[in-house]
């Protein structure tokens, strides 16, 4: 006798199988379209690859008065992390983080009969960056959002304790950046502990790359980080500007 179907037939055709009894779909996805976490980006220095927290890609925006601004965008190069305004009427510089309408982290103020640059922090905190010597590119400066750190230097074999929060902006040709280039910095405590790296590019547009290095860094103290960079890197700038058109004009003049 022939044993029973396990499911009624029609005209003799048995019905399609049911889903349990056919291979379980294909869980196999479509490369193209799927959706993979991008690799931090690393940085080449000396002692070998450093791996980035942050990565900030600046952009600058300039007519024929000169600069309008400097716009800060992350890794995927479309979302703006901060803003610089140059025009702003309130100060020299103007930070705020976001867009031009997002909210003010800082403002600079250029002394220009001294080596100082007065910062002005959320919360209304002044600091002061000030330049070490006439023939150093480092700079001073105390971010009070910084973590509490006391770094010990030794000085005639007696150490010696150095200011919590304080750190230095640093000309560098490390952390990728070019001899030829010029322009560089690096930001270190009192301890030699380096938080953030900028490599400086040759472009109309793009003005270079800043690197955050340390993970986890508190947003205030990223703000404090990026407004006194900005700071370094414009007086910087200027002094660039200032030494081509005093060449040119000096070129100029021996033509005459």
């Amino acid at each position: 006798m022939a044993a029973t179907p396990p499911y009624p037939t029609k005209a003799g055709v048995p019905r399609p199988p049911s889903y349990s009894t056919t291979d379980p779909p294909s869980t196999q996805t479509n490369p193209q379209t799927q959706n993979t976490k991008q690799a931090d980006p690393t940085l080449p220095t000396h002692q070998g690859p450093k791996t980035v927290a942050t990565q900030f890609h600046l952009y600058a925006n300039s007519g024929f008065r000169g600069r309008k601004s400097v716009t800060f965008k992350l890794s995927d190069k479309r979302t703006d992390a901060y803003f610089v305004d140059y025009r702003s009427g309130v100060a020299d510089l103007v930070v705020r983080r976001g867009g031009p309408t997002g909210p003010t982290v800082g403002t600079i103020v250029f002394h220009r009969w001294s080596n100082y640059i007065e910062l002005v922090l959320e919360g209304n905190q002044r600091v002061e960056v000030a330049r070490d010597g006439m023939f150093t590119r480092r700079h001073t400066v105390r971010l009070p959002a910084g973590p509490d750190h006391a770094g010990r230097v030794e000085q005639a074999g007696v150490g010696v304790r150095q200011p919590a929060k304080q750190f230095f902006w640093k000309g560098t040709h490390d952390y990728g950046a070019s001899i030829m280039t010029g322009g560089s910095l690096k930001l270190e405590d009192t301890a030699g502990n380096v938080y953030a790296a900028y490599t400086r590019l040759r472009s109309m547009s793009k003005e270079g790359r800043l690197n955050i290095l340390v993970d986890g860094l508190d947003q205030p103290f990223v703000d404090q980080i990026v407004v006194s960079f900005m700071a370094v890197a414009e007086k910087e700038r200027r002094k660039r500007n200032n030494a081509a058109a005093g060449s040119g004009g000096a070129g100029g003049g021996g033509g005459c």
